[in-house]
């Protein structure tokens, strides 16, 4: 708020001292209240992050392998979370229980939309809770459990958090909350996802994938998106975000965009899908080890990319129908 150092004068020439008081601290407090409003939808819960991120990565879960007991717990504390912040089953329950994997599912809830048009259409979010589980023991003492708190427990509570900021949020089109399984089986949990959406008549406009975003990189940017020119996504969030996401030249010799829970949805759907992750193959050396650990994480990077993320993706909920394309 500006105002002339000459209105000041002018009170303290003409008004009494009690009046002239009343009305600097009026002022003051106007400025207080407006900056809090201004800031109140990019405040995210760290503590709630922290919580998931600690949970899913405790030695209690013993990495998470899909179809075992850790990864059954995990399921159990993310479909409390969706009661918690009154999200929905998009089925008949919140279990999506695989065909093409015994004994695991993935957890599934739906967000309503409220625009009589665009509510018809599904944003999909998703990350995967499931790890390897526990590594060949070589002797007595040694650690060996693949805790996963990079790959994927960051990813997942990202989007635990996210999905509680979307819960008290005005949203035009549908989002549906995905928490994949067997994803380190090949992508199964999201392949039969898709495939269940497009074999039921869903109209998916766009699928967000978290992956691995529990360390920073040392870009000029908070993340990377996969299929970075397959669409126009990249664009619209710059738009929005200068800083938030950037291209990795790793990404194409890697294949990244197929070696994500995006993929299927794009070979489903053919609409725009795509995943955020930090992970560049230079900034983090326990991929798959048992040192990926909660206490590695980068919980500053963690809370910074959430807190841009969360109303950039309300916006693409609420966007005009057809902004976002594949490019040609």
């Amino acid at each position: 708020m500006y105002i002339k150092a000459g209105f000041f004068v002018f009170l303290l020439q003409n008004l009494d001292m009690k009046f002239y008081v009343g009305v600097v601290f009026f002022i003051l407090l106007s400025c207080s209240s407006n900056s809090t409003v201004l800031n109140r939808t990019n405040e995210v819960d760290l503590n709630a992050i922290k919580e998931t991120l600690f949970y899913l990565s405790s030695d209690e879960l013993q990495g998470r392998k899909s179809g075992e007991a850790g990864n059954v717990l995990a399921s159990e504390f993310l479909i409390n979370k969706m009661e918690d912040y009154q999200v929905k089953p998009l089925f008949a329950s919140f279990k999506d229980t695989l065909t093409n994997f015994p004994n695991t599912w993935n957890v599934v809830g739906l967000l309503p939309g409220t625009d009589k048009i665009l509510k018809d259409e599904y944003i999909v979010l998703g990350a995967h809770y499931d790890h390897i589980g526990l590594k060949k023991q070589m002797n007595d003492n040694e650690d060996i459990i693949a805790n996963g708190a990079n790959d994927n427990a960051s990813g997942v509570a990202i989007l635990t958090e996210i999905t509680r900021y979307l819960s008290k949020s005005e949203l035009k089109r549908s989002v549906i909350i995905a928490y994949f399984t067997a994803e380190e089986d090949g992508l199964l949990g999201s392949e039969h996802l898709a495939e269940k959406l497009k074999s039921e008549g869903y109209n998916v406009g766009l699928m967000l994938n978290f992956e691995m975003l529990g360390v920073g990189m040392d870009r000029n940017y908070l993340a990377y998106l996969t299929g970075y020119d397959k669409s126009n996504l990249a664009d619209i969030i710059h738009s929005k975000k200068i800083n938030l996401i950037g291209y990795f030249e790793g990404e194409s010799e890697r294949s990244l965009f197929k070696r994500s829970d995006n993929y299927p949805f794009y070979l489903e759907f053919g609409t725009p899908s795509h995943t955020f992750s930090s992970f560049d193959f230079e900034n983090y050396p326990y991929y798959h080890h048992v040192k990926d650990e909660y206490k590695e994480m980068d919980l500053k990077h963690i809370e910074a990319f959430t807190k841009d993320i969360a109303p950039v993706v309300q916006e693409l909920i609420n966007a005009p129908l057809g902004l976002i394309k594949n490019n040609k």
